[in-house]
């Protein structure tokens, strides 16, 4: 008896947590909105994967372009590279290799060692 209600407040803390990280991930998500709006490009880079991933919001390529776009033009790299892989993929956008190839060196030229693998891996193809 006493292991079964054992489980039960496990079973019970498990899911309260879980209840709270889900509002703290939405809380959060609101908070890179905010911080995208005011050009913070991790911020937008971060919103990117989430939907691309559809983490904490409902997955939509559109979105996910618009926030790497916008990500991107502040000069993140590794949001240059992810938005050049949706054009080389044709994910949310017409297929387009020379763009892809295009952002993905700008996000090597900024630094980002993912661009510049992928650039390289590009290359090689």
């Amino acid at each position: 008896m006493l292991l079964l209600l054992h489980h039960f407040i496990v079973i019970g803390l498990t899911a309260a947590l879980l209840t709270g990280l889900n509002s703290a991930h939405a809380a959060s998500t609101d908070q890179y909105q905010v911080q995208c709006l005011q050009d913070d490009a991790t911020a937008c880079y971060t919103l990117g994967e989430a939907y691309y991933k559809g983490t904490d919001v409902e997955q939509s390529d559109q979105q996910a372009l618009k926030y790497y776009t916008k990500a991107c033009n502040l000069d993140n790299g590794l949001a240059c590279s992810k938005l050049g892989l949706m054009y080389y993929q044709a994910q949310g956008v017409e297929q387009d290799y020379n763009k892809a190839a295009e952002l993905i060196a700008k996000g090597c030229d900024l630094d980002d060692d993912f661009s510049c693998t992928v650039l390289g891996m590009l290359y090689s193809e």
